[in-house]
């Protein structure tokens, strides 16, 4: 699926907001294809693809998840939270405070490089990994879920609400954890976090969860570009 490569500026004054100064410079065709040397090429593959693989398809060893599939404004949003804390400086989520010294050092313009190189990356929807049953995870989510991240499981930006389809099972697992305990959307001044934390304990049990898992693992191929 094309994207469009450049930020609106809301976003951008958003982050700024957050005490991100990105400086986002739309790539021409030459500098976004795949195995570029110059410009921002130089920026994802240095400072992203160690952890998240030179195609954004993630690294579950790591605890990495894919991004090449994730929103403009969804990276933006979360990279501006790494920067101030608002996520990785619980102690308690070791994964987190990993991303967030990897940003910390980076400047603007690197970051915003590597972003645009990052959206120039194909589509690279992540495999299931774990159980459950589909049916009974569809009704739940539709139930539990879908009001905020909607019917395709692609997350809504007015209501901050993630892009779940395309994140692997796995790591949303992981970051239902994290809510649930806390290390995660803690931040007094994370409203979305914290809205999310109230959230994760809607499933009523472990196999309502592994279901509504198992069903959002299938959205990105049924709906594969967002319609």
């Amino acid at each position: 699926m094309a994207r469009d490569h450049s930020i609106p500026i809301f976003l951008v004054v958003t982050a700024m907001a957050l005490g991100v100064a990105l400086v986002i410079r739309p790539l021409g065709p030459e500098q976004a294809s795949a195995g570029s040397t110059a410009g921002s090429g130089i920026s994802y593959q240095v400072s992203c693809a160690s952890c998240h693989g030179s195609r954004g398809e993630g690294n579950r060893e790591l605890g990495a998840p894919a991004i090449a599939s994730l929103p403009e404004w969804f990276v933006v949003e979360q990279l501006a939270k790494f920067r101030e804390g608002l996520r990785g400086r619980d102690p308690r989520d070791v994964r987190g405070g990993q991303m967030r010294a990897a940003v910390l050092p980076l400047s603007a313009e690197a970051l915003g490089e590597a972003i645009s190189e990052l959206l120039s990356l194909p589509d690279v929807p992540p495999p299931p990994t774990r159980g459950g049953d589909t049916t009974r995870g569809g009704e739940s989510y539709r139930e539990l879920c879908m009001e905020c991240h909607r019917y395709n499981g692609r997350g809504e930006l007015a209501f901050r609400s993630a892009p779940l389809a395309v994140l692997p099972d796995w790591y949303l697992a992981a970051q239902i954890e994290k809510f649930l305990d806390g290390s995660r959307g803690g931040h007094p001044d994370d409203e979305a976090g914290a809205k999310m934390r109230e959230m994760a304990k809607r499933p009523r049990d472990a196999e309502e969860l592994a279901n509504i898992l198992a069903y959002v693992s299938t959205l990105a191929r049924e709906y594969p570009e967002g319609e």
